[in-house]
C-alpha cells in the first residue's frame, strides 16, 4: 500500500500557505487508518490470546503504566472520549484484573 499520499499545493488565495488534502487523499487515508488499526487489532490478540483487551483498553493501560495515578479526568484529557465512557473503560479492565483503584 502507498503510504505516499499527494497534498496540494498551497494556493495564491490563501496567503497563509496552508495545504489542503483533497477527498480522494482524505478517503484513502482514512481506509488506510482503518486497516491498521485492523492490523493492531490482529497483533494484540496474536501476542495476548487471553487478555481480551480492546485496542481502546490497551490505550488506557498504556498511559496508566506510563503515569501511575492518573485520575478518570486526566485519562479523559489525554485519550479524548467522555468521562462516562473512560469510567465504563476502567471498569472493565477492572474487572478483568488489569487494573485495581485505590479504596
Amino acid at each position: 500500500m502507498n503510504m505516499n499520499l499527494p497534498i496540494s499545493k498551497p494556493r495564491a488565495d490563501r496567503p497563509d500557505g496552508r495545504l489542503f488534502l483533497t477527498e480522494e487523499n482524505l478517503d484513502r487515508g482514512t481506509l488506510t487508518l482503518l486497516a491498521a488499526a485492523r492490523r493492531v487489532d490482529l497483533v494484540l490478540r496474536q501476542a495476548a490470546p487471553d487478555a481480551d483487551l480492546s485496542q481502546t483498553e490497551l490505550s488506557i493501560l498504556t498511559e496508566i503504566a506510563r503515569n501511575p495515578g492518573l485520575d478518570v479526568s486526566e485519562l479523559r484529557r489525554r485519550l479524548g472520549g467522555t468521562t462516562p465512557t473512560i469510567a465504563r473503560l476502567l471498569t472493565g479492565v477492572e474487572k478483568k484484573g488489569w487494573v485495581s483503584r485505590p479504596k
